[in-house]
């Protein structure tokens, strides 16, 4: 649920309209950003359990980092042809929250 917050306050960025806004809004996305350090170790723990936290979370980060590379460069050429990057934060809106959906279908693993 940390990614659709995300998501929504990245739509809050095409609001801006002056600086009052744009602390405003950064310092909603600083609080999503926050939660997103901390609520995938303890979901990841809860879900599987401590001894596997480790392993899954290690596999974890290599796929968001690899998310993060291309979403950069995914703005970075929506930018070159636009001119702007007012079709990058809704772009990346929608995609946080099919990530965000997604976590609706997660299945609590079986206890063995």
């Amino acid at each position: 649920m940390v990614v659709s917050v995300l998501g929504i306050v990245s739509l809050m960025y095409l609001l801006v309209n002056g600086p009052l806004s744009a602390y405003l809004v950064a310092f909603c996305f600083g609080l999503g950003l926050g939660g997103l350090t901390t609520v995938p170790s303890v979901a990841i723990a809860n879900f599987y359990g401590r001894n596997s936290l480790g392993s899954i979370r290690g596999i974890n980060e290599i796929s968001i980092g690899g998310g993060q590379a291309l979403g950069a460069i995914f703005s970075g050429i929506i930018y070159d042809l636009t001119q702007s990057y007012t079709l990058v934060f809704p772009t990346l809106a929608i995609m946080a929250l099919f990530s965000a959906l997604a976590f609706l279908f997660v299945k609590a693993p079986q206890k063995q």
